[in-house]
């Protein structure tokens, strides 16, 4: 397949998903992986962090995380006390 039939495929699958937690979720993997491909290369990794990389992405498929907006939200309120 080549680059254009991919990004056609994904911009079709993401049009036709309706569920917003996984919309979320490919919106910030994409978001992280354009700005960490800008700043390091996947060869800086240590095993450790790959470790880190891989309980995250585990915690995820989970459940077990705080979107963005939860996370400003308590804040928010944690600094208004």
């Amino acid at each position: 397949m080549s680059k254009e039939e991919i990004k056609q495929k994904m911009h079709k699958l993401i049009d036709e998903l309706e569920d917003e937690t996984v919309l979320q979720m490919l919106y910030e993997d994409a978001v992280e992986y354009k700005t960490s491909s800008d700043v390091a290369d996947d060869d800086d990794l240590t095993d450790e962090q790959w470790a880190a990389i891989e309980t995250a992405r585990e915690q995820i498929k989970k459940g077990e995380y705080h979107t963005y907006e939860e996370v400003k939200d308590h804040f928010s309120k944690w600094l208004t006390k």
